[in-house]
């Protein structure tokens, strides 16, 4: 709730983790102002932000996965202008562009994707294009699926009717 939060203008980001119950976790993020992890009745806790560089309070989208090495929870963290961060084990890695795979350090939407038999992915649409991860090595795009120069708006995963899986994306110049 906005008490249980402070004072903040708009909750932009809402992400649950768990399956639909009562203690389940939620994280809340708002653009400029942090991260909140709530659990059950219990209050809102503020979660440090401790990633170097500026513009990491603005949040813009939030991804979960469940680490299938250690079966530790990883938190992904997209800002608008401060590149990305990994929560895991209570500490942050922040990733830039220009690093790996990341083509801007604006990020706008992010999807958490499990594929049988394989690493989770993690999608990531930036103001002037995609990028792909999946589990700790950023994958190489086809030219012609990285949506150069595009600004990604929306991602959404599906399955084809044999139980392929693919990814939805929108952008400002279509899908």
């Amino acid at each position: 709730t906005r008490d249980q939060l402070g004072y903040s203008e708009f909750l932009d980001v809402l992400l649950q983790a768990g399956n639909n119950s009562e203690d389940d976790l939620l994280w809340v993020a708002s653009f400029g102002e942090g991260l909140w992890r709530c659990q059950g009745r219990k209050p809102c806790e503020a979660v440090p932000m401790t990633v170097a560089g500026p513009r990491f309070n603005e949040v813009s989208a939030l991804a979960h996965w469940t680490d299938p090495a250690d079966g530790s929870a990883v938190l992904w963290v997209a800002s608008y202008g401060g590149g990305l961060a990994r929560l895991q084990h209570g500490r942050w890695q922040r990733m830039l562009a220009g690093e790996g795979g990341l083509s801007s350090n604006f990020l706008q939407r992010l999807l958490a994707q499990s594929v049988p038999g394989e690493a989770p992915h993690l999608w990531v649409g930036t103001r002037s294009g995609l990028a792909h991860r999946v589990g700790e090595r950023w994958m190489p795009l086809d030219p012609n699926t990285r949506f150069d120069g595009a600004s990604v708006k929306a991602l959404a995963a599906g399955k084809s009717a044999t139980g392929i899986p693919f990814v939805w994306i929108g952008s400002e110049q279509g899908s």
